[in-house]
């Protein structure tokens, strides 16, 4: 496993951990989370919101995000899931802000833990990809330098394109 792989495992163990601690305590104790938030709720309806919502919604993301962690195949794109989700929320925190006035301290940390989470995401992602770049440059080389007539391409015998 190279280095960047290992900050993409470690990336997405944070993000799974992080969402599904939040959605299980949204799900399982939601009128305590919100009072925490200062949220208050009316009714049986809200609180069957506030569960789907943040309780169930953050479970999913969690779950797809762990997919990076069991499969190679899934780590760029969840990569991208992860900075793309904490970039969204930051956005519609920073939207409040602005309309609404200046959040509470807790929304305000919330906000910048976000924003290191797209840093961080949009760091790993060029790494994957400079990683997946010079891969694939290694291949191109390989084939550019391999003039037999059984070279392989994309897995292929070259007689078998030829032909």
């Amino acid at each position: 496993m190279t280095s960047i792989e290992r900050s993409a495992r470690i990336l997405l163990a944070v993000h799974v951990a992080v969402y599904l601690a939040f959605g299980l305590v949204f799900i399982i104790a939601p009128s305590w989370a919100a009072r925490s938030l200062g949220i208050e709720l009316a009714n049986t309806t809200a609180l069957a919101d506030l569960r789907a919502i943040y309780g169930g919604l953050p479970l999913g993301v969690g779950a797809c995000l762990a997919a990076g962690l069991k499969d190679r195949r899934w780590l760029l794109p969840t990569v991208v899931l992860a900075g793309v989700c904490s970039l969204e929320v930051a956005l519609a925190r920073a939207y409040s802000w602005v309309m609404s006035g200046h959040p509470g301290t807790t929304i305000v940390v919330f906000m910048a833990l976000e924003l290191a989470g797209v840093w961080w995401a949009l760091s790993v992602y060029r790494g994957l990809r400079r990683a997946e770049g010079r891969a694939q440059g290694t291949v191109r080389t390989e084939l550019r330098t391999d003039h037999s007539p059984t070279a392989e391409i994309g897995g292929r015998d070259s007689r078998a394109i030829s032909a």
